[in-house]
Order: structure tokens, then sequence, then C-alpha cells
């Protein structure tokens, strides 16, 4: 006779292994053992995925009878819905509310295809126990004028329509700890000066609105672009926004970002804030001279700054120009670098002052890694550059 060893396991172990499989997955395993048979209604953690259906409407079934059944007295740590087909907003509506009655505190919801109706419940943007929230749908999610995350920590959003009112509203989140947006939209206007910025390809920003910090901010993922016709005035207005995340620990800028900078010209350190905490910096950048005088100032505001990665955009087209050596000024800078990267590493001219600087004036230099195009072979004289740092390791990939 063979032991039921899975029944003999305490729920909070059954929780945690069960939290590895999708719902339905979860519901076939339960079925198996009478004493078992009622667990799934408890579980913590929800995965739903349209993928291991044959059909729309047998996930649609399955999703609507698991929640209903669910004891909503148990709350729910995460719930996942990946969705490959076109949601109806009456479905979504009910699956989140149903989650949000279950204070709910991880809610995941990707969707490849446009939702049928308006979107997302209005419940969802007032939602107190929610800590993570993750977007990525296939159409534009408006969100309200005013909404209200106090106890959210994480948020990512793909193709978010934003209110007019949402950096305001966001800096009431003093919880967060991480932020990302891609493809996102902002309209703020501003009757007496109407501006714009970016976050992701599309969002659109009051400088207006621009103010504040989060106390808690680990890491931001900041993704600019320009807005034709107001790049000088969306220049400023970015570089009020990134103030906002002045308390980062980790800061990603892109490369539209280090371009909507240069645009402030001599001034921008005026306008840049003091990143008192950050640690480590992520930039994408081209190879022009003006990149070079962004990086410097960045450089300057970070006083702690350890780690220091670059990823060369446009990497395919060489630099004719060369101004690096007068654009980096000053060798204290670098006094606290301890690890450089650079990707896509060709060997222009620019590039390789670049290094010289670094290697010339990083005290506390342990590594600088390069990784180069396998066609564009570098030139060993690299090695030969003087190294401030006794300890420092030059590689090359």
């Amino acid at each position: 006779m063979e032991i039921d060893r899975i029944s003999c396991l305490h729920d909070s172990i059954l929780y945690k292994i069960f939290s590895f499989l999708s719902a339905k997955d979860v519901l076939q395993t339960t079925l198996l053992s009478k004493s078992l048979q009622d667990l799934w209604k408890s579980l913590p953690h929800l995965d739903f995925d349209e993928s291991d259906f044959t059909n729309e409407k047998s996930f649609t079934n399955f999703v609507d009878k698991f929640l209903l059944h669910r004891d909503n007295s148990i709350s729910i740590i995460r719930l996942r819905l990946l969705c490959g087909f076109a949601c109806r907003s009456c479905e979504l509506e009910t699956w989140i509310s149903a989650a949000i009655t279950a204070r709910v505190q991880e809610l995941q919801l990707c969707s490849k295809y446009k939702a049928i109706g308006d979107g997302l419940p209005s419940s969802l943007f007032n939602c107190k126990s929610l800590v993570t929230l993750r977007l990525n749908i296939g159409y534009v999610v408006r969100f309200p004028d005013n909404f209200c995350f106090p106890n959210m920590k994480i948020i990512d959003f793909c193709d978010v329509h934003f209110g007019k009112n949402f950096s305001d509203q966001l800096l009431n989140s003093k919880n967060l700890e991480e932020i990302y947006f891609m493809h996102c939209r902002i309209d703020i206007y501003n009757s007496s000066s109407p501006s714009s910025l970016t976050v992701g390809e599309d969002v659109v920003a009051d400088d207006s609105h621009c103010s504040g910090t989060f106390p808690n901010l680990n890491k931001a993922t900041i993704v600019l672009g320009k807005h034709p016709g107001k790049e000088e005035e969306t220049g400023f207005c970015a570089s009020k926004f990134i103030k906002t995340f002045s308390n980062a620990n980790v800061l990603y800028l892109s490369n539209a970002c280090i371009q909507l900078l240069q645009y402030c010209g001599g001034n921008l350190l005026d306008y840049l804030p003091t990143f008192c905490n950050l640690k480590r910096l992520q930039l994408t950048v081209s190879i022009k001279d003006g990149d070079i005088g962004v990086l410097s100032c960045l450089l300057d505001r970070s006083p702690i700054l350890e780690s220091l990665g670059i990823r060369f955009f446009n990497y395919k087209f060489r630099s004719l120009v060369s101004r690096c050596n007068r654009e980096l000024k000053r060798g204290e800078y670098a006094r606290h670098l301890e690890c450089i990267r650079m990707e896509h590493f060709r060997g222009s001219k620019n590039q390789v002052e670049l290094v010289r600087f670094f290697l010339a004036n990083a005290q506390v230099l342990k590594k600088m890694s390069l990784y180069s195009d396998r066609e564009f072979p570098l030139s060993l004289d690299l090695f030969e550059f003087p190294r401030l740092s006794t300890s420092c390791q030059l590689l090359i990939y």
C-alpha cells in the first residue's frame, strides 16, 4: 500500500509547492486526494495562464469558477493573469474585483491583444492592499485623475495612459521602491505653459508637476523620448522629472533621456539634483561629445557612485569628433568608482578617451570590462594606459 506523502505535509509547505504551479495544475493535483480537495480554495498564490487551455471560453469559465468559489477570507498574495486573447472588460472587472475583495498584494496582468470594453475597473486604482502592480496589456489603460496606492512598493507599467494629476498622485506613494515605465503616456497641460516629457516612448508631463522625491526608492528605470518641436523645453522638464528619483540607489537612463538633457547646455549642473544615495548608474549613450558632457554632469552629481554601466547606442556609426578630454575635466568624478562596464565598445576616439580618463582617475577601480564586437578587434594599446588604481583589472570580451 502506497503512502500519501503529499497529504501529510503542512499547509504552509503545500502552499509553497503550489505557488510554482499554474492554477489548473494545482486544481488537478488537489483532486488526487480527498484531504486536499478543498485546499485550492485557500491558496494565496494564483497563476492563470491562457496557454494551458484549448480555447478562450474554457479559460474564462475556469477563472470565473475558481475565483467565485475561492475563500476570500484568505488574502491573495499574488494573482497573475496571462491572457493571449482579447479580454472583455466585464471579465477583467470581475476577476480584479474578486482579487481586491481578497486583499490582493501583487497583481500582474498581461494580455497580448486589446480588451473589449472600457478596460480596468475603477476599484483597482484605490486598492489599499496592493504592494506590487504590473500592467502589460495590448491596449492603453487610462489612469484616473485621482488614485491611491498607500502601500505600493513596485510599479511596472507598459502601455499605460496616465491622468493629468499622475505625478502629484504618485508622489503620495511614499513606500515606492522600484519604478519602471515603458511605452506609457501622460498628458498634463498647464494653461500658461504647456510642455512635454516622455517616460517610455510617449509619456508627456508638465514641469510644474515634477517635484518631490520617493524616500524609499531603490531602483528607477527612466526611458525618455523626444517631443518634436519642443526638445529644449522638454530637456529642462526632463531634468526636473529626474529630480523626483534623486533618492534612488540604482538608476537607468535611456539614450533619449541623455539627448534631452543636452538641451540644458552649460546650465545642466544647475538643474540636476545630487544623487546622494546613488551607487549604481546605467546609461545608454551615443558616442557624440554632447553625451560625454551629460555623463560628466551626472558623475559630478553622484558623490558615492561605485558602479557605472555604459551601453553605446548606434555603435555601428563611428564618431568623427573627439572633445572627450575637454568634457571630462575633473578626476574626482571617478573617485568612488569600483566597477565600470562598457558594452558595444568599438574603439572610437571618444570611447578610447573615456577608458583613458577612468583608468587615470579612478583611484579605487577594481575592474573595467569592455565588451566589443568580434569583427572589430581592439588594439592592445589599451593595456598600456596608465592606471591610478594598482588593483584595477582591464578585461576585454
